[in-house]
């Protein structure tokens, strides 16, 4: 009987607290440490030995100071009884269970100094008064949680066996009753506790918790499907859903609503042993496993174990990934979870930890199936360009078999909304105009395309070639493709004058992007006659009057060209008011945002609707710079559309250099002063503004 087991283990831990004194003021002491670094942990305790325990319901009330929480879970053993007095020696392993360190309890002795618990029809306590009369020993110098004693009936207050009375009544076995308990703290747990508690236990399916007019109530249901899991609870009002898959001993969590996967809030972002530890993943989901953790559980342990459960975890979203970009019906069903790769959202230690091994995983390993059946690494597949929108590049895959071949399959593009924006964190690479230009040399693909489109191609094609035409490297190297593009042009103008109506069209479109001056340097360069043929729906003034409908240097959402400033302009401006200047030049819509502490000064939207993010340096001949640990997290977050915008200022000539993506162009060196990040050597794309 549990009765004789608590004599029994009473009598041997008072003879042993008399005979080792300081060993028990050690205890005490380590006891006071562990319930003051659990803070605002206890309910996650209660609910991890209740779920230990087999327990489907919990219930926390309180009555008259004294807080009560009951489970319907086992009763207490004659092993649990020494595992929660002799903190450490608890018979269950870390397979089989949360709490297998037996020595979590502790914390509760934060909001109480006496604490009854009610199991198998049997009363005990841990009590500091009682412990201290028992040895003798001053009050402060005795643990709580260390020496049961055994209680009659009788011994109890009417209160207490009423309200555990009432309890039994509802089918609990196992009552904790913490007398004049600190209520205002386990109100401010009830405050915090989420759905994200329950997530990841194996049995509880009912909690009620209702302390001081703070009220909350869950119903977990769990749905088994092989590795699959969805779990349903209501919360209050609210029925929340989360789609759990298991492989390799590691849990992911992923919010649902509406069946989609969908990213959760950041505070629910973070890593789970079993319970929600403090500890940030980086990404909006929640990844669970038997993490070391430290004694208050609050926050990892970065050993050998716990790396390498994130590296099982990394291993498993990476397979996850590839199974959308392979399997049609893995990406309707799961293709939410790309979305939730784009962007880390904490650089903790723990999350810093697991981004590196995720990402290690996607540039390492091919997982891009394309139309034609390949299977290519990131860094081998070719992105639209960026001047084309995704709809037409559509247009011109559905004309080009080619192009198709060499892109993701129709499934993922309906499926995985933004694929491009993932496969652009791993790949620079891009279908560029040497590519178009050899599609362009078919007349099938020419007749397949779509006018509009066509104009924009070939619009686009001028206005580079002219652009880069005293520019020999990158000529040879892009552009010097001669056969492609005399045969490209050959059939655009066969295309011409064999359809009028192709003709018109053609010819009033293609000048939203080229002037006439561009025709004729393309006529000269390869001894055609296209401005003749492009012109000829329109009179001598109207030839002299077709200006392109957006600015040419504004077509691709270049950097600024041959902007020219005077020296008074700018003389008193502040780099950012500089930069501000001269984004706004460039045609884009810009803010100064530099007083609100976001890791950059300037935001800047291009003509295409891309959003920039530009910190602002001003610098000197020495060319160096620091940045702060808020503008490497905000680099960090926005990857290719943060820039820096270095501006050296001398008497007779501004220099402005961008930068992209500075963190993967560039190199740092973390120096201590202040933590910030320093750089002197640089190499990006020039601005030079004669003044």
């Amino acid at each position: 009987m549990l009765k004789d087991t608590l004599i029994e283990i009473n009598k041997s831990f008072i003879e042993e607290c008399k005979n080792s004194p300081k060993l028990t003021e050690d205890l005490a002491m380590m006891e006071k440490y562990m319930a003051e670094s659990y803070g605002k942990r206890i309910l996650v305790e209660l609910l991890q030995n209740a779920d230990d325990a087999k327990s489907t319901f919990v219930k926390l009330i309180e009555d008259k100071n004294n807080l009560y929480f009951a489970n319907n879970g086992n009763k207490f053993s004659d092993e649990d009884v020494i595992s929660i007095s002799r903190s450490g020696s608890s018979s269950k392993s870390k397979e089989e269970s949360i709490g297998y360190r037996g020595v979590g309890f502790k914390s509760t002795t934060y909001i109480s100094n006496d604490i009854i618990i009610f199991s198998d029809n049997t009363y005990f306590s841990f009590s500091k008064k009682i412990c201290a009369e028992a040895l003798e020993m001053e009050f402060d110098k005795v643990p709580i949680i260390r020496i049961p004693f055994y209680m009659k009936d009788s011994s109890i207050d009417r209160d207490i066996k009423n309200v555990v009375s009432e309890l039994k009544k509802d089918g609990f076995t196992t009552i904790f009753i913490f007398k004049k308990a600190k209520l205002d703290m386990i109100k401010e747990e009830i405050d915090i506790l989420n759905e994200g508690y329950f997530i990841f236990l194996s049995n509880i399916s009912q909690a009620e918790f209702k302390v001081k007019s703070q009220s909350k109530s869950f119903y977990i249901i769990r749905n088994y499907k092989n590795s699959y899991k969805k779990i349903s609870i209501k919360y209050n009002n609210d029925i929340v859903k989360w789609l759990i898959l298991s492989e390799n001993n590691v849990d992911l969590g992923f919010k649902l609503n509406k069946n989609k996967i969908v990213p959760c809030n950041q505070d629910e972002s973070v890593f789970h042993c079993y319970l929600p530890t403090m500890d940030k993943i980086g990404y909006p989901l929640k990844i669970n496993s038997k993490f070391d953790t430290d004694p208050s559980r609050k926050h990892l342990t970065l050993n050998e174990e716990s790396i390498k459960l994130m590296k099982i975890s990394a291993l498993n979203i990476f397979q996850l990934v590839k199974k959308v970009f392979m399997s049609e019906q893995e990406s309707k069903h799961l293709g939410g979870i790309v979305e939730l790769l784009l962007t880390q959202i904490s650089f903790d230690k723990s999350s810093m930890v697991f981004s590196a091994e995720l990402k290690n995983n996607f540039i390492k390993n091919k997982w891009i199936l394309l139309e034609n059946k390949e299977v290519i690494s990131p860094r081998k597949y070719k992105l639209k360009p960026d001047w084309m929108e995704k709809s037409e590049f559509n247009l011109l895959r559905n004309a080009s078999k080619n192009i198709s071949n060499q892109v993701v399959p129709r499934f993922v593009d309906e499926n995985i909304l933004k694929y491009e924006d993932f496969i652009k964190k791993y790949s620079d690479s891009k279908i560029d105009i040497k590519d178009i230009l050899i599609e362009l040399s078919n007349i099938y693909v020419v007749r397949n395309m779509d006018k509009i489109l066509l104009s924009k191609l070939f619009g686009n094609i001028f206005y580079n070639m002219y652009q880069e035409r005293f520019n020999n490297n990158i000529y040879e190297e892009i552009y010097n493709c001669y056969l492609p593009i005399e045969e490209s042009l050959i059939r655009i103008k066969e295309l011409c004058y064999e359809n009028e109506e192709i003709d018109k069209y053609f010819c009033k479109e293609i000048f939203t992007y080229i002037t006439t001056d561009i025709l004729e340097w393309i006529d000269l360069k390869y001894n055609l006659n296209l401005k003749k043929i492009i012109t000829s729906n329109y009179n001598e003034e109207e030839v002299a009057n077709l200006k392109p409908k957006k600015e040419t240097d504004k077509l691709l959402g270049n950097m600024l060209n041959n902007i020219s400033i005077s020296l008074s302009s700018i003389k008193w401006r502040s780099a950012e008011q500089i930069c501000l200047m001269l984004e706004e030049q460039s045609g884009y819509i810009s803010k100064d945002v530099s007083k609100q502490n976001l890791g950059y000064d300037i935001e800047s939207k291009t003509l295409d609707g891309t959003k920039r993010y530009l910190e602002v340096k001003s610098i000197n001949n020495k060319h160096e710079f620091t940045i702060t640990n808020n503008e490497y997290t905000a680099a960090h977050l926005h990857n290719k559309d943060y820039y820096l915008c270095l501006i050296n200022h001398s008497d007779d000539k501004l220099i402005v250099t961008y930068i992209q993506d500075p963190l993967n162009n560039i190199k740092f060196e973390k120096r201590i002063k202040q933590w910030e990040w320093f750089c002197d050597d640089f190499d990006g794309k020039n601005v030079i503004i004669n003044l």
